[in-house]
């Protein structure tokens, strides 16, 4: 039996078969790469979000500057919108941070899947219960 996956082996298999079908993963290594996958997708969704806050920042900061030098008031016009973007720019940038260390940790997970070592299995005695024996076969012979 594995105890990371749950699953048993079934009467006369190898420990290297079994490590080989546990491997593949199943049912819950199909949900971590399923959840792998969108987290990737909402990373490259933030990344560009990212790149399109740096470019307001750097834009508002030209603005600001432009219309600081060649317009009429003295006052420091645009700085607050700066000062916005800028801001807006740190949590995009703390979002793809958190992002980046969440597909890290699923990575990791779907690795230790799909990497069985053999020494992990517990051997275990399985008795067959009532319930649990099937009926094959039936026959009747008559010898005389």
């Amino acid at each position: 039996m594995d105890p990371l996956t749950g699953a048993t082996s079934t009467p006369g298999e190898s420990a290297e078969r079994f490590a080989a079908r546990v491997g593949t993963g199943g049912a819950t290594a199909a949900k971590l790469q399923a959840k792998l996958d969108k987290k990737r997708r909402e990373l490259a969704a933030r990344e560009d979000e990212m790149a399109g806050r740096k470019t307001e920042k750097w834009a508002a900061l030209g603005s600001a500057v432009l219309s600081n030098v060649f317009g009429r008031g003295r006052g420091l016009s645009g700085a607050s919108t700066v000062l916005s973007k800028n801001r807006m720019e740190n949590v995009a940038e703390a979002r793809v941070a958190g992002l980046k260390t969440e597909v890290a940790a699923l990575e990791k997970d779907l690795a230790s899947f799909n990497a069985v070592d053999p020494g992990r299995f517990e051997p275990r005695t399985v008795v067959p219960s009532r319930t649990q024996v099937k009926l094959l076969r039936s026959a009747l012979l008559w010898v005389y």
